[in-house]
């Protein structure tokens, strides 16, 4: 536990630390090494600021390290948001997953159950029939059939659960809720990165770079949704071409209208699922358009659109026809009797 010590010391002194030095510590916490009293103190010192960019990518390459990986789907896309918004949202990423699927965009997307708000992806989708909780193996066999795959992060991530009753206890939004969206054991190299704490969203992007991503668009409401917002400005930081570059987007650039925050809200796992299947039925609402912008920008980020407006309307199209709800109706048919191993 002496990497971990050695972290904790360097920490509480006000020091950051260097990718090797994070990726020690981090091994040494995911080995078992380190007593609860230590991880929940290395926790708490690193809740006090944003990471670098060193520190997130020393962390990501101790977790990718012990994770179950899922070979040959890195050419896949994953939209995933940190959560911690504190905001009651209706799983606009998993209804974004559908969209871009359905728009010929192999989908990877890593999610979980609700850890800080009411409902997570599982939980949503697990409201609608569909088992989330396969071996990767299988969810492999549904992206290169279906073009779309859910990865549950307790299956990638086994190494995680037994720091699960530390971060329940700390109650308050960890490292790990950063490092989950950079770990998809799919090792993708694109992804529609939504989050929270804006301050987070460029140290995350450069860590991302250094661990190998080739696009990542890093979308900040400026309202705190971990997501693109149709309620306010958004910052956007974006990896293109080896550059990095933060940018400020509006719904009126992507040719929607702003709406009231309070018009995109969500509920518990059933409101959700009823919200979600409205959408992708092509019913125009807030939540409608508020997928088709995180889509439209998922369409950008994977060469689909030459800008923005243009993936909106790309997306929108897909909803209208119906595309991605006869995905969601064939993704649950093949996973409604699939078992857990």
């Amino acid at each position: 536990m002496e990497a971990c010590r050695t972290a904790l010391r360097a920490l509480v002194a006000g020091q950051t630390l260097s990718s090797d030095a994070a990726e020690q510590a981090m091994g040494e916490v995911l080995a078992g090494q380190c007593s609860p009293t230590l991880v929940a103190g290395l926790l708490t010192a690193l809740a006090r600021r944003p990471e670098t960019a060193d520190e997130l990518s020393g962390f990501a390459r101790a977790v990718r390290k012990v994770a179950n990986p899922l070979p040959g789907a890195e050419h896949a896309l994953c939209p995933c948001g940190t959560g911690g918004s504190g905001l009651e949202t209706a799983n606009t990423s998993t209804s974004v997953a559908f969209v871009l699927a359905a728009a010929g965009v192999p989908v990877a997307k890593h999610g979980n159950r609700a850890a800080s708000g009411r409902c997570g992806s599982a939980d949503v989708l697990e409201q609608l029939g569909i088992a989330v909780d396969v071996p990767l193996e299988v969810a492999g066999e549904h992206l290169r059939d279906l073009g779309l795959a859910f990865l549950f992060a307790p299956r990638a991530h086994p190494a995680l659960r037994q720091l699960a009753p530390i971060r329940r206890e700390l109650g308050f939004s960890t490292v790990f809720n950063v490092l989950g969206p950079m770990c998809n054991p799919a090792s993708v190299r694109r992804q529609v990165l939504g989050v929270a704490d804006r301050r987070r969203a460029e140290p995350m992007v450069r860590a991302l770079q250094q661990l190998g991503s080739e696009r990542v668009l890093a979308v900040s409401g400026h309202d705190g949704l971990d997501e693109l917002s149709l309620s306010a400005p958004s910052q956007v930081v974006q990896l293109h071409d080896g550059q990095v570059t933060v940018q400020t987007w509006t719904p009126e650039e992507a040719g929607l209208a702003r709406v009231a925050p309070e018009q995109l809200r969500g509920g518990d796992a059933a409101t959700n699922a009823v919200i979600l299947l409205d959408v992708l039925a092509g019913r125009p609402s807030a939540h409608a358009d508020l997928t088709a912008l995180n889509a439209g920008a998922g369409l950008l980020l994977a060469g689909r659109a030459a800008d923005l407006r243009e993936g909106v309307n790309q997306a929108k199209a897909v909803l209208v026809s119906g595309a991605a709800r006869d995905l969601l109706e064939r993704y649950r048919e093949r996973c409604a009797f699939v078992r857990a191993a």
